[in-house]
């Protein structure tokens, strides 16, 4: 394969060069993931919803709220989640092929993990229907 020795260590040397670049690559993506929130807001912007890296709501903000009552405040802060969850899964596939590349398997799996962590971001919010034994109608 190699004619020389100084062949293989070069080529040696390149393979650790090439892992190192990935390895910086992953780290960066780390930060930046660590780093990652989102904010959405409802239509009537009754509800600001802020989402972490990992979907967990980090805060929430009400205004205009004013003669809504619980379900209609629940309605729109659930729109809200809805709409942080989709933003939260653009931005995490955006992020991954920054790093990645559009057709990587990283990004790939990164895509499907956040799809089924929110399988229903992607569709317009239902309206939210509170359950009967919490006070809604059936």
């Amino acid at each position: 394969m190699f004619t020389t020795e100084e062949e293989a260590r070069a080529h040696v040397r390149a393979q650790v060069a090439q892992a190192e670049k990935r390895q910086d690559k992953a780290q960066q993506m780390v930060a930046e993931m660590a780093a990652l929130a989102v904010t959405a807001t409802s239509r009537e912007r009754e509800v600001t919803v802020t989402l972490g890296q990992g979907g967990f709501v980090t805060d929430v903000l009400f205004d205009r709220i004013d003669g809504l009552d619980a379900h209609q405040l629940g309605a729109a802060f659930m729109e809200a989640n809805h709409h942080a969850q989709l933003l939260l899964t653009q931005r995490v596939e955006a992020l991954s092929q920054t790093y990645y590349g559009k057709d990587s398997a990283t990004t790939e799996v990164m895509r499907e993990q956040y799809r089924a962590m929110f399988p229903h971001a992607a569709e317009p919010p239902e309206e939210h229907r509170p359950r009967p034994e919490f006070g809604g109608r059936s």
